[in-house]
């Protein structure tokens, strides 16, 4: 990839650069401004060239692309069976959500945290919990005080994690997220980690997958995670659900 080249992206109908003003620096959503590797626009124009674009099934290509990643990213062994299609991780915890909750349920979010959940909560008649994120000497934390007593409320059902933390850009730790874990099984939460941004990490930290930071909750943890923002591809709207639940998944996604 070139680095140095400057993509022009008004007139192509680009939610980032479709603002009328020449002298905005468009920051409102995460979209790269480089192409893509070579690599994946070869793999689209052989696609394209084929001239026929019925209905498709997901080949064995799919799935093994998606088990290889995590197993070198994060070492971490996904079962096929696990792994749901979804055009968007949002469409998805839609889905869930409609599986997980009733009217009048609660769900934590752990703000300040991706505008969209609260819309996506609140149109499925849910209540949003917010436990509020800690700011202390420059960094943010969570307030698991608050969170026990959060998920100690009858509404409780399902608790939003962000991991890494969009947009406080916190990387969380084993032990932290050991204490999720410890918390959700106490009250019976159903966890829904978003993990879009798991490979874009600084120097020095590593990300850790909630269903290998703690297996214990495996059954009650849904994983959503996409190659959108590793690769710069969103506009493919290519994302998956990991749910190791065989009761859910059939649940969520009638044809397996």
């Amino acid at each position: 990839m070139n680095w140095n080249d400057c993509i022009e992206r008004t007139n192509t109908h680009s939610v980032k650069w479709s603002y009328p003003q020449e002298d905005v620096i468009p920051m409102c959503i995460a979209d790269m401004d480089f192409q893509v590797s070579p690599a994946i626009v070869e793999a689209l124009q052989k696609k394209a060239a084929h001239g026929i674009y019925g209905y498709t099934t997901f080949s064995d290509r799919y799935f093994d692309s998606i088990i290889g990643w995590w197993d070198k990213q994060y070492g971490i062994k996904i079962q096929k069976e696990w792994i749901s299609f979804s055009p968007g991780i949002i469409p998805g915890i839609n889905v869930l959500l409609s599986v997980l909750t009733e009217p009048g349920d609660g769900v934590i979010l752990q703000d300040p945290v991706y505008y969209p959940f609260y819309s996506t909560i609140e149109a499925h008649g849910c209540t949003v919990l917010k436990n509020t994120l800690l700011y202390e000497n420059g960094r943010y934390e969570m307030d698991f005080d608050d969170l026990e007593e959060k998920a100690r409320s009858s509404k409780a059902k399902v608790l939003i994690l962000c991991s890494p933390h969009n947009p406080v850009g916190r990387v969380w730790t084993k032990e932290e997220l050991e204490r999720v874990a410890a918390i959700a099984k106490e009250h019976d939460l159903w966890i829904i980690s978003d993990e879009m941004h798991g490979d874009l990490v600084f120097e020095g930290n590593q990300h850790l997958p909630f269903i290998q930071a703690d297996p214990s909750v495996r059954d009650r943890t849904i994983v959503c995670s996409a190659p959108s923002k590793t690769f710069n591809i969103a506009g493919l709207q290519t994302s998956i659900l990991m749910i190791p639940n065989k009761e859910l998944k059939r649940s969520s996604h009638p044809s397996g």
